[in-house]
């Protein structure tokens, strides 16, 4: 039995999909009875726990046999987390994977990174085997695109930047692969990028080539989309985390390209192109 913690996320949810594509027994844990009783009527297992609240997870942990987690990144991730860890090892839970962030350490110079960094040490504390899955950017943030494409053009910051996103289904197939074996990935700390850098405006023009109509990108100045987030009410220390983040763009610092996929799962991660005409209807749904 696998535990997915975050199973309505990115990532979560594509884990999800695809144990539940190989027939493995499979419990999802939300915060939301909504969102639980939305899955049960899916046919999925469902468990309603929240990881600020240690006494809610026994019940979510209870007969698991390995974790999957994925948790929004806030200054309680490590808290969270290792509230988990612990609740799983007293469960005798025999494996955790965590999703995390590329640079994850301590010394960090991301606030990101420094997050994860102490979430990562967390799940170490509990004693549970472990495997860490450092990811990337997910090329499922282009999907926000959708609502811009009538208006022929993409606005956004760091349009000309190139990093190397990755497809959460090329997340999910590495977690499959530690499940399946997970002795042979115990204390692993994979770092998973997509094939290739590519900035916002070339995955613009590979949209613009697959829906066939124009389109373009305007480049709008990171403090200019940090004031526009503020005014929409966004909480200051995410701004302010995604300013690092989209400077450390600008300056070329994600562009490594991680072979961890392909030794994992045998088969080379999705490319942008792939991704994109797997998904073209979504970006014509807004």
């Amino acid at each position: 039995m696998i535990l997915v913690c975050g199973a309505t996320g990115h990532t979560g949810g594509a884990v999800l999909r695809q144990l539940r594509g190989e027939q493995r027994d499979v419990r999802a844990m939300t915060r939301s009875e909504v969102s639980a009783q939305r899955l049960r009527d899916q046919g999925v297992s469902a468990v309603v726990a929240d990881l600020g609240i240690p006494d809610s997870l026994p019940p979510a942990v209870d007969g698991v046999d390995a974790v999957y987690v994925a948790n929004p990144c806030t200054p309680a991730v490590a808290e969270h987390e290792g509230n988990l860890a612990f609740a799983a090892a007293g469960a005798g839970v025999g494996h955790i994977v965590k999703l995390s962030v590329i640079g994850a350490a301590e010394d960090a110079p991301l606030t990101f990174g420094r997050l994860h960094g102490a979430a990562e040490d967390a799940v170490k504390a509990a004693g549970v085997p472990w495997t860490m899955l450092r990811a990337n950017g997910f090329m499922q943030n282009t999907l926000s695109w959708a609502g811009q494409i009538d208006g022929g053009a993409v606005h956004g910051p760091v349009m000309h930047a190139r990093w190397a996103i990755v497809d959460v289904r090329d997340i999910a197939a590495v977690a499959v692969k530690v499940f399946e074996s997970p002795a042979e990935h115990a204390g692993r700390e994979y770092v998973l990028t997509g094939p290739e850098p590519s900035s916002p405006h070339e995955q613009v023009e590979v949209l613009a080539d697959l829906l066939e109509r124009p389109l373009d990108t305007v480049e709008v100045p990171i403090d200019a989309v940090q004031q526009q987030m503020r005014a929409a009410g966004v909480p200051d220390q995410t701004v302010d985390w995604l300013g690092e983040l989209w400077r450390m763009y600008a300056a070329g610092g994600a562009q490594h390209v991680s072979p961890d996929i392909e030794r994992v799962t045998g088969r080379a991660p999705y490319t942008f192109r792939q991704f994109a005409e797997d998904h073209k209807t979504l970006w014509l749904q807004a």
